[in-house]
């Protein structure tokens, strides 16, 4: 799928004719209370309800039916974010996240939702770990202690001050803590023209910013936050962006239940997102604005014009604890595998590591599953390494050494995560390369630390380490079609990446035949693997995933044989191959 700067180009179909928020901890301040008497207060203008705390602030209605619409746009980011509350690490199932921040909660949905999913958060009410703070953002931040993770979504038009807000989260971000901001931009954009500017959504969307800016709340464009994140003291900064059609006309089945749900989602909005501001920025009636909102009414549900709202996430962490290691470094890159790789592996084997000794492995060497960078001697000397240490050092020496270990591990995890989605975001062939070998190394640490309490990263659909994986299986020859069965079954990156380094066996053009696949390898080139005989694994053949985990869990190197049954079908059989010194992962 091609992409343009806002994400992939969505292709339309021809035939076609939340907020839940949590600021959590035990901070309570003049201005701040539970159910402060001031939220329950309200103002009428035009039909609509508005909030009178801090009066006139908040140009959107806080009434029955915007909050509905609030929990219908929670729902639109979940579909957009494959069902996850965000992006970020803290997001993650194990994330053991501390103390939440969630600005500008609307409706609180997405606080008690995460709230649900990490009972460990100190978030409190409904569950009781979340708990409903009423405060002007705009004012001084008053918290007694800092936040491991801070929320932002949909605060576009409502800060007047953006360097002073984000100025706030870096300061109340604790070392470690991630900040995730989620935002659109409200000039509305099409990737094949149909969004003319003399349309009436464009004219709505240009009067839209201009009444922002009047109003002194001017809408940000996406590099205009980079810029200003960076200006806070935010050093590497994920950009992650996405696409809300305006209806149901995209071809892509995601799109589309996007389109639909967003479709919805501006029908409820449109009058809450234009009649403040233009009657009070332009001074128009609400006869006026009703009639200008019919005929873009229209366009939003015309399913010729291929309109989408940008929308994007940023993320960004408070890198204190490492900062160090970067400034010290020439680029990113270096400084994980200074820091992370070798610095973890050397102090496995308690000795300092080269990386010519990492960059030397042998790719056509007889461990295909090892990575280029842990050789074998690597897995040799780590093992004796702990043995020795097992025999010479006492029970409490040797539970201190394992001690510093896993701290150092599970530091790792942690930045792992972070380096993952930079990966992603930079498209970054190097870092990926290095984000693999740390995953391989992660996994053989774990299991020297012989300790059920480490959770070894699986592979995922989304990690910048599966896609490299499953590009270079392409290339190697395997038919992309048929990788569907990696997306659903999660493996150790050892054996995923032993299946990676497979290429196809040797095929005969004859029986090469009925299969459609462009991306087959159809050449009479031998295969790499140890067991081969002939047949084209294009062919429906199930890879026996289960046996491969089994195999790379108990210390052995998967190898696979493809026979031909009786019935001229293709079968595949996974063995394990171990050598002499081989030991348990």
């Amino acid at each position: 799928m091609a992409a343009n700067d806002d994400g992939p180009i969505v292709a339309p179909d021809e035939d076609v004719q939340d907020d839940r928020d949590s600021s959590i901890g035990d901070d309570a301040t003049s201005s701040t209370a539970s159910l402060n008497s001031s939220i329950l207060d309200f103002r009428h203008e035009n039909g609509r309800t508005y909030h009178a705390y801090k009066d006139g602030k908040y140009h959107l209605p806080n009434d029955e039916r915007e909050n509905d619409r609030l929990d219908l746009q929670h729902n639109l980011f979940l579909l957009t974010f494959d069902n996850k509350l965000g992006l970020s690490p803290p997001n993650l199932p194990d994330s053991k996240v501390k103390r939440v921040l969630d600005l500008g909660t609307g409706t609180g949905i997405w606080a008690i939702d995460f709230g649900d999913d990490h009972p460990e958060a100190e978030l409190a009410s409904v569950p009781p770990n979340v708990r409903f703070l009423i405060d002007d953002i705009h004012e001084q931040w008053d918290f007694s202690k800092p936040f491991d993770y801070i929320h932002s979504r949909m605060m576009n038009f409502s800060i007047p001050n953006w360097p002073e807000y984000l100025n706030k989260i870096y300061q109340n971000l604790a070392p470690g803590g991630y900040v995730e901001i989620q935002e659109i931009d409200v000039m509305m954009k099409s990737d094949d023209g149909t969004l003319g500017d003399d349309s009436a959504i464009m004219k709505w969307s240009n009067l839209l910013n201009e009444a922002s800016v009047k109003l002194q709340q001017a809408y940000k464009k996406i590099d205009e936050f980079k810029d200003m994140m960076a200006e806070a003291g935010f050093t590497e900064i994920v950009d992650m962006r996405f696409k809300w059609p305006t209806n149901h006309w995209p071809k892509d089945k995601k799109y589309k239940e996007l389109g639909v749900w967003n479709n919805q989602n501006i029908a409820i909005a449109l009058d809450s997102l234009t009649i403040a501001p233009f009657t009070r920025a332009h001074g128009w009636s609400v006869e006026e604005v009703h009639i200008f909102l019919s005929s873009v009414r229209k366009d939003l549900n015309n399913p010729k014009i291929h309109g989408y709202w940008p929308i994007y996430v940023l993320i960004a962490a408070n890198l204190d604890f490492f900062k160090r290691a970067l400034d010290a470094s020439h680029s990113l890159a270096s400084a994980i595998q200074s820091w992370l790789f070798l610095g973890l592996a050397s102090e496995a084997l308690g000795r300092n590591i080269r990386y010519e000794e990492f960059a030397g492995a042998d790719l056509d060497g007889p461990h295909p599953s090892i990575d280029l960078r842990i050789p074998e001697w690597y897995w040799r000397e780590l093992k004796a390494r702990w043995d020795e240490l097992d025999d010479s050092l006492t029970a409490a020496e040797f539970e201190a050494k394992r001690t510093q270990l896993k701290k150092i591990y599970e530091s790792a995890q942690i930045v792992v995560i972070y380096i993952d989605l930079l990966a992603n975001s930079l498209d970054d062939n190097k870092l990926t390369e290095i984000l693999l070998s740390i995953h391989m190394l992660l996994y053989l640490v774990a299991y020297v630390l012989d300790s059920n309490t480490l959770k070894v990263t699986q592979t995922t659909t989304s990690s910048a380490s599966t896609k490299l994986l499953k590009r270079r299986m392409v290339k190697n020859g395997w038919c992309e079609k048929r990788l569907n069965f990696l997306d659903a079954s999660l493996m150790f990156y050892p054996a995923f990446y032993f299946l990676s380094s497979l290429k196809p066996p040797r095929i005969n053009a004859e029986d090469h035949s009925s299969c459609s696949s462009d991306r087959c390898l159809a050449t009479s080139k031998l295969s790499k693997p140890l067991h081969r005989t002939d047949g084209c694994l294009c062919e429906d053949v199930v890879v026996p995933v289960d046996r491969v985990y089994t195999i790379v869990a108990s210390g052995g190197i998967p190898l696979v044989r493809i026979t031909r049954s009786p019935l001229g079908k293709n079968e595949l059989e996974v063995v394990p191959y171990t050598p002499s010194k081989r030991w348990r992962l």
